[in-house]
């Protein structure tokens, strides 16, 4: 008898972990797979309720996540357990203990209360993963104050699966999180991604590339990406085709075809998707719409062509300006020259004649002063006082002569039929347009300076 009881309860258990095992493949949630976990614990012969408690990866306390056949009154007592609790302590541990009801510290997940309500804390089993205990597995029974070695092995063998199971569904969870959390990257990226097969079929494009083409996302979901283009850019992008099948990752600028026919210029910056045998599998690539800064850079190009052409007219204008002006300062010394020249063939001469003559006082003033000034206008010292001082009146160019030769002011009043003082007033003007007002320089030795 007590051998078929013995063969009926390794044939119970064996049904037990047959059922854990299938949660290995399972993808229910974490939450609903830990109350499975339980529920086949609590299935074992004698027990009759768990709790099952999952360590918190940050603060190291045990959280209650699952339990069963425990009433609301145990419920209140067995509760979170941060890190430096005696539970927490007990179950770092990592040793899993069995108890007869008698041995159970009063004060370790409520034993006290527990069994005021009939039942016996019996069994305490830390689940591990990879050397990290991961949650917590505590059974009780209402009949039974101790396990038997078969039961014992078999949640043995069920708390290694269930660790297997957590971290299980924890990967998938991180999984689905961080796909989530890139997901939600690219939907928000201001630039167009797309992911190609190693066919080159579209299996993904993100909001924006949808948005830059025209279509939707089932629209181009499984077309060939040469769709989009015209024979021109299929060549491009057959070339960068076989780069990056080669492995090469060089951004290249194409021209796309919109949902309304129009063409959309962007830079591609691809990457190569290859396996551990370095097989190519696909790729992907983001996508920026430079239309707007191509037609930006035209119209500076445009404009800088514009702008050179300009310049080189205004350079042409320039020499053609500087020609006209070299012409006009030959033409002026050559009439200088010519006026030069035929006073001194055509009119000196004469005034050699007349002055052989006699004349009276007046006329030899006169006479004087004509000489002068014939010799000055043929002289560079004429020259030099019209280039530096061409504000000066016909009047003060006279006396300024006159002063140079050596004139007083009385001998310049008796010459011009002037007063002294107009002489002085002269004087006084010719000094300040020379900006000689304010120095020692006398007017008579500047004169002779510009010889």
């Amino acid at each position: 008898m007590r051998q078929i009881k013995k063969k009926s309860e390794e044939s119970h258990l064996l049904k037990l972990n047959h059922e854990i095992s299938n949660l290995l493949t399972s993808t229910t949630s974490l939450g609903s797979t830990l109350n499975h976990l339980l529920s086949i614990c609590c299935k074992i012969e004698g027990i009759h309720g768990g709790a099952l408690y999952l360590t918190d990866r940050i603060t190291d306390g045990l959280k209650l996540v699952s339990y069963c056949g425990l009433s609301s009154q145990i419920l209140n007592h067995i509760k979170n357990y941060d890190f430096s609790t005696p539970e927490t302590i007990f179950v770092q541990n990592g040793k899993s203990v069995y108890f007869h009801s008698f041995e159970t510290d009063p004060e370790i997940f409520a034993s006290k209360q527990v069994k005021q309500q009939g039942m016996n804390l019996i069994a305490i089993i830390p689940v591990s993963y990879d050397n990290n205990t991961v949650a917590n597995l505590n059974l009780y029974s209402y009949e039974v104050d101790r396990l038997t070695s078969n039961s014992r092995l078999a949640l043995e063998s069920f708390a290694m699966r269930i660790g297997a199971i957590i971290a299980r569904v924890n990967a998938i969870l991180s999984s689905q999180e961080s796909e989530q959390r890139y997901r939600s990257l690219l939907e928000t990226m201001n630039e167009g991604f797309i992911i190609l097969d190693e066919n080159f079929i579209v299996a993904y494009g993100n909001n924006k590339i949808c948005e830059m083409l025209g279509y939707r996302f089932d629209e181009i979901l499984g077309l060939p990406v040469s769709f989009f283009f015209d024979e021109v850019n299929k060549e491009i992008l057959e070339k960068q085709t076989r780069k990056k099948s080669g492995g090469k990752n060089l951004s290249y600028e194409i021209a796309w075809i919109k949902a309304d026919r129009k063409t959309i210029t962007t830079k591609v910056a691809p990457r190569a998707i290859v396996d551990k045998l370095g097989i190519f599998k696909g790729s992907f690539a983001v996508i920026t719409d430079i239309t707007k800064i191509n037609e930006t850079n035209r119209i500076l190009r445009n404009k800088e062509r514009d702008l050179i052409e300009k310049t080189l007219s205004l350079q042409e204008v320039n020499t053609a300006l500087r020609v006209v002006l070299k012409k006009r300062d030959e033409d002026k010394n050559e009439l200088e020259e010519k006026v030069v020249s035929n006073i001194e063939q055509l009119v000196i001469p004469l005034l050699g004649k007349i002055k052989e003559r006699k004349l009276d006082s007046t006329q030899k003033s006169l006479f004087e002063i004509l000489e002068s000034n014939l010799a000055h206008i043929v002289s560079p010292y004429s020259k030099n006082l019209f280039s530096k001082h061409l504000e000066l009146t016909s009047t003060e160019f006279d006396i300024s002569n006159f002063i140079r030769e050596g004139k007083t002011t009385k001998e310049l009043a008796e010459i011009m039929g002037v007063s002294c003082r107009t002489i002085e007033t002269h004087r006084f003007r010719i000094r300040k347009k020379m900006d000689l007002n304010n120095t020692k320089i006398s007017l008579r030795s500047y004169l002779l300076s510009l010889q």
